[in-house]
């Protein structure tokens, strides 16, 4: 709490007399009358009026808000959005890749648009324009991207990490309201629907891999579901054999070209099962190396990035393999294969869910609906009543 003053006082003065009547210094200058009050920082604020009873009922105004903790500061809503944002970002504790997609949209579309304005500029009506705005383009941008406009699921992404710094401003008493919460976010873009491969698919791919490690890898994508930054992260030592378990604990993300690792999403660790075939594919790569060392790596010994892997060698397999759509292909088809062979292996939602690393079952549910779908069309075969 900053230091408190002496002799502050709160009411409200007649700035043109003294105290024992005579005319003050100032008499007849300016607005007469002064409203003096101490905010919940202890900071002494003044504000003066032309009338005794709007001063009056100004204090009265102040003194409610603070007593119902809804107290603004005279001039907060004068500070521009842009000194707002380092706060905001201070104060967020998220994973590496959170933090990069956040401050991706506050550099593209947030700081453009919002960053030298006022807090108090910040209306609901020029909010909704700016969500239309980036979605419809502009034909005159410099980018394609500005020409074409984003998609619904990027502007809602840029709203709503507005929202979150807007959040701050009034947790810090800096406006009365969020006006974004009178906004609706565009909806959420339609999720691209996971294109799952066969089993007879998934290893005529991994023959086409041009290197070992590129086929290892591959199986173990389609045959435990690991997201591609939790595979390449793994280390000799998450390798448990006797249970035929791997132990998933760290990931690598990627930015601006580096690699970096962290906790898996949702921070959770766990323990995803193999195959008994892989546990020879995986002794191959894992022979020979320290415990600490990743089991998969380019030629330099740094993790293996996605955003090379998928055009150098995915995409080129899966041509060699026969398997149509290679340019429309993605790593994390390779997980959505792993759900598509394990459902029909007989896997629950619950099970699935574990091994996905999933923070609950609506989300297994939700994502791979359409594989339960084919499953489901099953279920009057199953019921049929033995013979007699």
């Amino acid at each position: 709490m900053s230091p408190q003053r002496r002799n502050r006082r709160a009411g409200v003065e007649d700035l043109w007399t003294r105290g024992d009547g005579t005319p003050s210094a100032r008499h007849g200058q300016g607005q007469r009358w002064r409203a003096r009050w101490v905010d919940p920082s202890g900071r002494e604020v003044t504000k003066a009026f032309r009338r005794k009873t709007d001063a009056q009922q100004h204090l009265d105004n102040v003194t409610a808000a603070m007593v119902a903790d809804q107290y603004v500061a005279p001039e907060g809503g004068d500070l521009l959005v842009r000194n707002l944002v380092p706060k905001f970002l201070a104060g967020l504790d998220v994973k590496r890749s959170t933090m990069q997609g956040y401050k991706s949209a506050i550099d593209a579309q947030i700081m453009p648009r919002w960053g030298n304005v006022p807090l108090k500029a910040v209306t609901v009506s020029e909010v909704r324009a700016w969500l239309t705005a980036m979605q419809r383009g502009d034909p005159d941008g410099k980018t394609k991207r500005e020409r074409d406009g984003l998609t619904s699921g990027s502007a809602r992404k840029a709203g709503r990490v507005f929202s979150l710094i807007l959040d701050v401003a009034v947790d810090d008493k800096l406006i009365a309201r969020n006006p974004m919460e009178r906004v609706k976010l565009p909806r959420e873009g339609q999720p691209r629907k996971g294109k799952s491969l066969t089993r007879d698919e998934l290893h005529a791919l991994a023959a086409q891999m041009p290197a070992e490690q590129d086929r290892v890898l591959t199986l173990l994508l389609g045959y435990t579901g690991l997201r591609w930054g939790e595979a390449v992260a793994l280390q000799a030592s998450a390798v448990d054999y006797r249970r035929r378990r791997l132990h998933v604990h760290r990931t690598y993300g990627e930015a601006g070209g580096s690699t970096y690792a962290e906790t898996p999403k949702d921070h959770e660790a766990r323990w995803v099962p193999f195959p008994p075939f892989l546990a020879d594919e995986l002794h191959k790569l894992t022979e020979g190396k320290a415990s600490g060392a990743d089991l998969f790596s380019n030629t330099r010994g740094r993790p293996l990035q996605g955003t090379n892997w998928l055009p150098r060698v995915l995409r080129p397999a899966l041509d060699r393999a026969g398997i149509p759509d290679a340019e429309d292909r993605r790593i994390h088809d390779l997980r959505h294969t792993y759900a598509s062979l394990a459902i029909q292996a007989g896997a629950n939602v619950k099970q699935l869910q574990r091994a996905l690393g999933h923070a609950d079952a609506t989300i297994t549910l939700n994502t791979y609906a359409d594989l339960f779908e084919d499953d489901y069309a099953g279920l009057g075969d199953l019921l049929e009543p033995p013979a007699y």
